[in-house]
């Protein structure tokens, strides 16, 4: 199931660079309070539309979790027992010849 594995990978992704962005605002935020005018002003808002998109890229990653990860890695479960089952039924069942 490489599919499985490419969207948790994203999830991944998309949970690390909110975090990053995330970062990045309170750090600039920071910054930005010892600025004067304008230009503070302008710095503020960025750093609130970055932790603003890193909020955004939060949701994605847990829709994706939820919506698509999680239904398939339990799609994967339930077939690895069927398989075994299935395995130790034919394992079970004498060779006769036809």
């Amino acid at each position: 199931m490489v599919y499985f594995f490419v969207k948790q990978f994203r999830v991944e992704l998309e949970l690390n660079y909110a975090k990053t962005m995330s970062k990045l605002s309170v750090k600039l935020m920071k910054a930005a309070q010892k600025g004067v005018g304008s230009i503070q002003k302008a710095w503020l808002v960025i750093g609130k539309e970055m932790e603003a998109d890193g909020q955004a890229h939060r949701c994605i990653a847990n829709s994706l979790e939820d919506d698509i990860v999680k239904p398939l890695k339990n799609l994967q479960e339930t077939h690895c027992r069927i398989k075994k089952t299935v395995e130790c039924n034919v394992t079970k069942t004498p060779n006769t010849p036809t």
